[in-house]
């Protein structure tokens, strides 16, 4: 699916009902994040896979936990909008990166 906003859906339903074990904002932007990729090769016209490198686990992965990192830092912020969403917040470190990695 190169179009991220039909991955907001799916990404809901698994982490809505599991966010006591995985981070619900980091969970369901990684899947959105994770398409940067296929929408780069779509607007520039790239002679690469649609879905390259970044699609597969190792790489996958990086990009999941590089995610995790930067979400992380600004989770003072996801706080912010979950509260104004009615959900509670509370995360750690090794959460924001299982999630980052599941989530992509």
């Amino acid at each position: 699916m190169p179009f991220t906003p039909l991955h907001f859906g799916p990404s809901l339903c698994v982490a809505l009902p599991l966010q006591k074990y995985i981070d619900l904002p980091i969970f369901v932007l990684a899947s959105v994040v994770i398409d940067f990729e296929p929408l780069a090769v779509i607007v520039f016209g790239l002679n690469y896979p649609l879905h390259g490198y970044c699609h597969t686990f190792l790489i996958g992965s990086f990009v999941g936990v590089a995610w995790a990192i930067t979400a992380y830092a600004g989770r003072d912020i996801l706080r912010k909008i979950m509260i104004f969403f009615g959900l509670e917040y509370n995360t750690t470190f090794h959460k924001a990166v299982f999630s980052g990695i599941l989530g992509v």
